[in-house]
C-alpha cells in the first residue's frame, strides 16, 4: 500500500499536481467501476426482459454517464498536464533544485528582551481554511473546500502552527496546548499562543503586525475528494476536499493558494523597569539569602549545644569518630523524643 501524500494548500508544484493527479485516478477508477457495473447489470435485465421499456431507458441513461465520463476523463486538465511529458520532467527538476536550496524562513536571530521592551506577542489568530472558497492550482485544476472537511480530524490532530510550512519555525502544537485549532461555519480556525520574548517569534509577529504576512495555508492528507472533469480542452478539472485524514499543520504563508485565509496577531505590553528598581530587587534578594544563611547556623550551633550538653549529661565520651557519629545519632533521637513537638513527655 501506497503512503500517504502530504498536500501543501498552497504548493504550485509538481509535488501539489502529483498529489492531485494520484487523487484524481483513484477517483477515476471508483467511478468508472461503479458505472460500468450499473451498465453491465442493466443490460443483463434487458436481456432477461427485451421489451421493458423502463430497462432500456435505464441503460440509456447510465451509458451516457459512463460516456461522459470516460469523455470527461479525455479531456481532463490534470491529465493533460501529465501528458506532457517532456514538461512534466522538467517542473520535476525544478522541484529538486528548489528542495535542495536553503530555507526562505525567517532569521532565527535571537530578539533579547531588553529592559525596555514595552510589548511581546501574545497569540496568532486566523483561518488557514475557508470552506467553499475556490482556487486554481498551478493553472491545471480548480479546488474547493467543502462545509464539514475538517470537522473530525480537529478532533485528533497533532498539528503544529509553523511559518511558509518549516518545520525550523514552529510557534505552536496542539499537543502542547500552545496551538487551539476548530473547524466551524467558516472554515478552519486557529489560535496560537505566543512564547513571549522569543526572537523569531516576535519577528513573524511583526510581519503579520504590518501586513506583510497575512494569510495562511495548511498541511494535508485527503481522505475523500470529488471531482467534475473538464467538459472540453480548453476547461479545467474542480476538485472538491470532501474530507481531511490528517493535518500535519496550519502555517503563516507568503504566497497562499486560497486568498480568503487569513492571520491576525495580539501583543501584549510589559510595564518597563528601570535600573534603580533591578538594584533594588537584587539588593533585597541578597538581603533574605544571607539573612537565611545565619538563620541555619544558629540553628545548627543550637542544636549542636543542646546535643553536647545531653552527651556530658549521660557521661558519653566517645574515643573513636564512628562512635561519636553514632552517639551523635542516638542523642539527636533522645532529643527529638523530649521536644514538645513531639508530643512526649
Amino acid at each position: 500500500m501506497n503512503a500517504p501524500m502530504i498536500e501543501h494548500a498552497d504548493d504550485q508544484g509538481s509535488n501539489r499536481l502529483a498529489s492531485a493527479m494520484a487523487s484524481l485516478l483513484r477517483w477515476y477508477k471508483r467511478e468508472e467501476e461503479v458505472a460500468s457495473r450499473s451498465v453491465a447489470s442493466a443490460r443483463q435485465r434487458l436481456l432477461m426482459n427485451p421489451d421493458d421499456a423502463e430497462t432500456r431507458d435505464t441503460l440509456r441513461t447510465l451509458e451516457s454517464g459512463l460516456s461522459s465520463l470516460r469523455e470527461g476523463f479525455r479531456h481532463s486538465s490534470v491529465r493533460r498536464h501529465f501528458d506532457g511529458n517532456a514538461e512534466q520532467r522538467v517542473a520535476v527538476a525544478e522541484e529538486r533544485v528548489a528542495a535542495a536550496a536553503p530555507s526562505r524562513g525567517l532569521a532565527a536571530e535571537p530578539r533579547a528582551a531588553t529592559k525596555a521592551a514595552t510589548k511581546t506577542t501574545k497569540e496568532f489568530t486566523g483561518y488557514a481554511a475557508k470552506y467553499n472558497s475556490v482556487t486554481t492550482i498551478a493553472g491545471v485544476f480548480r479546488e474547493s473546500i467543502a462545509p464539514g472537511a475538517f470537522d473530525a480530524v480537529v478532533k485528533t490532530a497533532d498539528c503544529r502552527f509553523l511559518y511558509n510550512h518549516d518545520p525550523n519555525f514552529i510557534y505552536g502544537r496542539t499537543v502542547s496546548n500552545t496551538l487551539e485549532i476548530w473547524s466551524d461555519r467558516v472554515g478552519l480556525g486557529f489560535r496560537c499562543y505566543a512564547l513571549p520574548f522569543d526572537g523569531p517569534t516576535f519577528q513573524l509577529a511583526q510581519r503579520v503586525d504590518r501586513g506583510d504576512v497575512s494569510q495562511c495555508s495548511f498541511a494535508f492528507v485527503v481522505g475523500e475528494d470529488r471531482w467534475k472533469l473538464a467538459k472540453s480542452y480548453g476547461d479545467l478539472d474542480e476538485r472538491v476536499l470532501v474530507r481531511i485524514d490528517q493535518l500535519l499543520d496550519v502555517s503563516a504563508v507568503v504566497y497562499p493558494a486560497y486568498a480568503a485565509t487569513s492571520v491576525g496577531v495580539t501583543f501584549m505590553d510589559i510595564p518597563a523597569r528601570s535600573a534603580e528598581q533591578d538594584l533594588d530587587d537584587y539588593a533585597r534578594q541578597a538581603e533574605a539569602e544571607e539573612l537565611a544563611q545565619w538563620e541555619r547556623k544558629y540553628e545548627d550551633d543550637r542544636r549542636r549545644e543542646q546535643i553536647d550538653s545531653l552527651c556530658r549529661q549521660l557521661g558519653l565520651r566517645p574515643t573513636r569518630k564512628t562512635d561519636m557519629e553514632e552517639q551523635y545519632r542516638r542523642a539527636g533521637e533522645i532529643l527529638a523524643k523530649c521536644s514538645p513537638r513531639s508530643g512526649r513527655n
